[in-house]
């Protein structure tokens, strides 16, 4: 795991959580190169490796906030190009004081410590993200690239090839490293992330809140996806820091939020959730028509590549001949999870509407409302993803939809988080 660690790490230091996701995504994009191109040497990985930490270093502006004033006066916040010092790691971490980095940072290590044990108390052979994510790195170094008819053959049914193969290329490139080793430390990846997603919201907060924010890390339906290696930990790391720089009115955030399609396929779902919800708030000003148009440009590429290659969703007829009854049900199963159900997200879902409804908060805080309507765009848009499988129904529900409803809760409870911040400011 020592490449990708280098690449977060670098990601980590030029611009915070953001920083980690943006590196992570060009590395994962430059390994899958190395599948199309069937390369599996473990210098190319290193190669990458460095290329990914010099191009985060050199791109992306070097910390959330604007950098010292130049020799004129002028406040940039802007990168240059391979600067020769190292800025301080203010990205996503503007709260003052002693407990600038350190709670956040103590967040970060008990979530990664959580989920590491829950993650290695099994071998990388298990079922779901085991086998669709490493069973697919580990085909592509053993083939030495794509084998032939992998989208189109029915042989590679349950390696689901049509789904966007982010988080198998950064497991090709552990592999690739290690050389057919390293397995046992390959899982502890989605740990890094989530716990990077941690520190992150950590540091948008004070007080009990933070407490409450770690709590949602540490959830039976939070460690089950983060130990049995699904994507959902990398998807909701972009989506997380996409929201907050849309959110702060910042560069490249839509880029960020559809990366998050790069990594899974609701993905897409989270970003168009999250355009509709910022332009019925903001209107233009958040969410410009181009910005969704560039932010789907890299999903909508994997996924038009696959149609040309043969590949289909599995399971799943067109959107036209759904199932209104299927969906229906889906839509039933989400309100008793959030709402019935609401500790396995920490009461993130009753909290955010009940406060929502007070006429005070709502005029104030039309972020929270941004993320309660994201939240509803994202729901509907799993009905309709459930309306037109054609999986058993039960199964399909229950081994998925607790997973897609814990980005929601993050946001959501970002929102609320913001709002306890300014209620212990006096505000």
């Amino acid at each position: 795991m020592l490449p990708l660690g280098i690449v977060c790490l670098a990601g980590g230091i030029v611009a915070g959580a953001a920083g980690v996701f943006a590196a992570v995504t060009l590395f994962s994009l430059l390994l899958f190169a190395l599948v199309l191109c069937g390369i599996t040497s473990p210098v190319f990985v290193w190669l990458f490796a460095a290329l990914s930490t010099a191009v985060i270093y050199g791109v992306l502006p070097q910390s959330a906030l604007p950098t010292a004033p130049s020799r004129r006066g002028q406040v940039s916040d802007k990168g240059s190009i391979f600067r020769l010092h190292f800025p301080p790691p203010r990205g996503g971490m503007p709260l003052r004081g002693r407990g600038e980095y350190f709670v956040p940072l103590l967040v970060g290590a008990i979530v990664l410590g959580a989920s590491a044990f829950v993650a290695l108390v099994h071998s990388f052979v298990g079922p779901y993200g085991h086998a669709v994510t490493g069973g697919k790195a580990k085909l592509w170094l053993l083939s030495g690239g794509i084998p032939r008819g992998f989208f189109s053959d029915a042989a590679w049914r349950l390696l689901e090839p049509s789904y966007p193969p982010g988080c198998a290329a950064l497991t090709f490139g552990c592999y690739g490293a290690a050389r057919f080793c390293g397995d046992w430390l390959t899982q502890l990846a989605p740990c890094v992330f989530v716990a990077v997603a941690a520190a992150f919201l950590a540091s948008r907060t004070k007080g009990v809140a933070r407490l409450w924010l770690a709590l949602l890390f540490l959830t039976p339906v939070a460690l089950m996806t983060t130990g049995q290696f699904y994507p959902e930990p990398l998807m909701a790391l972009g989506v997380l820091v996409g929201w907050e720089r849309v959110r702060d009115g910042r560069s490249y955030s839509w880029l960020l939020l559809g990366a998050a399609g790069w990594f899974k396929n609701e993905g897409v779902f989270f970003l168009i959730a999250a355009w509709l919800a910022w332009r019925i708030i903001e209107g233009s000003r958040r969410a410009r028509a181009r910005d969704l148009a560039c932010a789907m440009a890299l999903p909508l590429a994997w996924h038009v590549g696959c149609r040309i290659a043969g590949a289909s969703l599995n399971d799943y007829v067109a959107p036209w001949r759904f199932s209104l009854l299927r969906g229906l049900r889906a839509f039933g199963e989400s309100l008793k999870l959030a709402f019935l159900r609401p500790w396995d997200y920490c009461f993130a879902y009753p909290a955010a509407v009940v406060v929502a409804l007070i006429p005070s908060v709502r005029r104030q805080s039309r972020p929270l409302v941004a993320a309660l309507l994201f939240a509803t765009f994202a729901i509907a848009a799993f009905c309709l993803a459930y309306a037109c499988s054609t999986a058993n129904e039960v199964w399909h529900i229950s081994t998925s939809l607790p997973r897609l409803l814990w980005t929601p809760a993050l946001i959501l409870a970002r929102e609320f988080a913001a709002i306890c911040n300014r209620n212990d400011d006096g505000l």
